[in-house]
């Protein structure tokens, strides 16, 4: 796969500084629209959502849209939600 880095920095980092109150519903795409081809590697399935987004760090689910972020850690996402899902469903 090529794409160019720049480019998908510049949108990464672009998008990141856009707040929740500032985002419009038109301007994000809908979860289940986005396809991402499982069979690929974990980075290429990054790049593919990255391009496939208006702005990766924000969809929309059921008219509601719905800002992602990240840390810097060694725990998967999984990992959290296993621990948030089950306070969330008592």
């Amino acid at each position: 796969m090529k794409y160019n880095v720049n480019s998908l920095k510049k949108i990464v980092d672009t998008s990141r500084n856009n707040s929740l109150s500032k985002v419009s519903i038109n301007e994000c795409e809908d979860i289940n629209n986005i396809k991402i081809d499982k069979r690929k590697n974990n980075l290429e399935r990054v790049v593919e959502y990255i391009i496939k987004t208006k702005n990766p760090y924000f969809f929309s689910v059921d008219n509601r849209v719905v800002r992602i972020s990240f840390i810097n850690t060694d725990k998967t996402a999984e990992e959290c939600l296993s621990k948030l899902l089950p306070k969330l469903y008592k």
